[in-house]
């Protein structure tokens, strides 16, 4: 059976963000941060720098977008996270999905989840042969732009930092960096470059 849900975590991610800034000398740094920000997305695109930044100031929203597939006892879930301003119809907006990061006895999710998101090269999810792998998604005023709906030869995906939150719940705030062509339907492309990123990513149950 198909199913998927949006959960929307702004206020608490928000509220999340604001108190982080207390602890951040408590940890290392992030390798290559891209922002001041606690969640952020900043990139180039098509020769055009851009920057999505969750702040107390503005009117951002980062939301957890899960997918997946439950067929007890077995299940497949993806983990996205969302992040761009909270009136859908404003851009720009980015989503990142790791996409059949979970595959197994629905159970073991819990036990699980925070090993899921390990430093290091990620592989790139195609829309067409499927499988494991991450989605970037580009929401703009043109459209959107995908890295599975084509070649990602010679791009990379990595994953910089993975630390454990628990805020109301298990989750794990992922950074990395992004260097990928994005398309979209009508076979358009952009080029994301010097992509830096921080987001958060919440389980199933």
């Amino acid at each position: 059976m198909k199913h998927s849900f949006f959960l929307t975590l702004s206020l608490m991610l928000l509220t999340f963000g604001s108190c982080k800034k207390d602890s951040d000398n408590d940890g290392d740094p992030d390798p290559k941060p891209g922002s001041s920000a606690d969640f952020y997305f900043t990139g180039t695109i098509d020769g055009k720098k851009v920057a999505i930044e969750l702040l107390p100031s503005n009117d951002v929203e980062m939301t957890t977008a899960n997918g997946g597939s439950i067929g007890p006892p077995d299940c497949t879930f993806d983990y996205g996270a969302y992040l761009g301003p909270s009136d859908p119809d404003e851009y720009p907006q980015i989503k990142v999905d790791f996409q059949q990061y979970f595959s197994g006895d629905c159970g073991d999710e819990g036990a699980v989840f925070t090993s899921l998101f390990p430093v290091g090269s990620q592989p790139f999810a195609n829309a067409t042969t499927g499988g494991k792998g991450v989605a970037v998604l580009y929401f703009d005023d043109t459209g959107i732009y995908s890295s599975a709906n084509g070649s990602q030869t010679g791009s990379q995906f990595s994953i910089t930092k993975s630390e454990t939150t628990n805020l109301l719940g298990i989750g794990q705030t992922v950074t990395g960096t992004i260097e990928c062509t994005l398309y979209d339907e009508f076979g358009g492309k952009k080029v994301l470059t010097n992509g830096a990123f921080r987001l958060n990513f919440r389980p199933w149950f």
